[in-house]
């Protein structure tokens, strides 16, 4: 399992502050709302063991939740697999850079969207 993580955690497995997301939504809510990025998060309710991606989320979703940010969280069944992340590209795509094109693509998506409009 370390030699998985440790390229990310380093040999020492602990996450460095730059990479920590608790900690840079922090720094984020300080800025002007106007300067503040876009936050997208989906995430899968199937997606658990090994890595509890779910509950991470789910830990992540409550802090930003806390914290005046813009960002908008999206679950829907699925786990860590290659239609979940077809989806979510579809949608960040929708997003950020052409509206409609999840409406496009949907046709081909069959579980619903659990859809929370951003915060801040």
């Amino acid at each position: 399992m370390s030699r998985l993580f440790q390229p990310v955690f380093g040999q020492q497995l602990q996450l460095p502050p730059e990479r920590d997301l608790f900690r840079l939504a922090e720094q984020v809510s300080k800025l002007n709302p106007a300067q503040q990025p876009q936050i997208l998060c989906t995430v899968g309710t199937e997606d658990h063991e090994p890595y509890y991606i779910y509950e991470q989320n789910q830990n992540l979703r409550a802090h930003f939740e806390r914290l005046p940010l813009n960002f908008t969280y999206m679950e829907w069944p699925g786990a860590h697999e290659w239609e979940f992340w077809d989806r979510s590209v579809a949608i960040a795509i929708d997003r950020f850079f052409c509206p409609g094109f999840a409406a496009r693509q949907q046709q081909s998506w069959t579980s619903p969207i659990h859809e929370e409009k951003a915060h801040g």
